[in-house]
């Protein structure tokens, strides 16, 4: 994919929003650099690539009707030449109505059109009280204004085992995320749900007074087995476990509240 040392370089750029879907027909420049005022328009997947021969500074630029301009400066290596994996742009449209501050967060899942992955353990008997949980979450601006998520939400709430803070991009009506790691919560009996995901989705999110109704891919999970707690049933030998559900749905939501 590169030259070799002291050869040519390139730089691959896929421009996307803010929640990671590719933009096509984007105009990307480099406006100064080694191939200075060198243009081209991405494909259909937000791609784009430029070649050089010379290592130092560069800057980028893109631009497409409906975003933003963006410019972004770089350093061009020569021979393993500048990888910028993601350049994203912001939306002209309103965004969404999330702002930084403190929230009551409501993950839920519908049982009766949710899967199961796996047979080993099936949606079917989820416990119906579980496919609603509501933690305190607090929505902060990112620090990192080069990074594509403009927002960052840590969930906390005494029963999970630990606080979880993933970050949010933000485009219009539309929430891009990915948790590294799921929420975990402890439960009485040696029981444990385990609620993870990612956006966007085809849907957008929804605004309802104080609250913002975003859908997800949702994973909800329970475990319980017969001494200890487990992180996940999934590596229990089988003569541990007690009941073992996961339940799947591209419909989940998230609902945040102000408080």
């Amino acid at each position: 994919p590169t030259g070799p040392s002291g050869g040519e370089s390139r730089a691959r750029l896929t421009v996307t929003d803010r929640v990671g879907r590719p933009i096509a027909d984007a105009l990307v420049s480099l406006m100064s650099g080694a191939v200075a005022r060198a243009t081209k328009v991405t494909d259909a997947a937000g791609r784009v690539e430029f070649a050089t021969d010379t290592a130092g500074p560069a800057t980028i630029r893109a631009s497409r009707d409906g975003f933003h301009t963006r410019t972004e400066a770089v350093v061009w290596h020569q021979g393993d030449g500048y990888r910028f994996n993601e350049f994203w742009l912001d939306a002209l449209d309103r965004p969404l109505g999330l702002e930084p501050g403190e929230y009551t967060l409501t993950l839920s899942i519908g049982l009766s059109t949710a899967t199961s992955p796996s047979a080993r353990a099936p949606c079917a008997g989820y416990p119906a009280e579980l496919a609603s949980r509501t933690y305190r979450a607090t929505i902060k601006a990112a620090s990192y204004t080069s990074a594509k998520h403009n927002l960052i939400v840590l969930a906390y709430h005494p029963t999970l085992n630990w606080p979880v803070e993933f970050g949010f991009g933000v485009a219009g009506q539309f929430v891009g995320f990915e948790w590294d790691d799921p929420l975990m919560e402890t439960l009485p009996e040696f029981g444990s749900v385990r609620i993870g995901g990612s956006a966007p989705t085809t849907e957008p999110a929804v605004v309802d007074g104080t609250s913002v109704s975003v859908p997800f891919r949702g994973d909800f999970e329970y475990c319980q087995t017969k001494n200890g707690h487990a992180h996940s049933c999934w590596h229990e030998p089988v003569e541990k476990i007690v009941r073992y559900h996961v339940c799947t749905s591209d419909r989940a939501s998230m609902i945040f509240t102000r408080r």
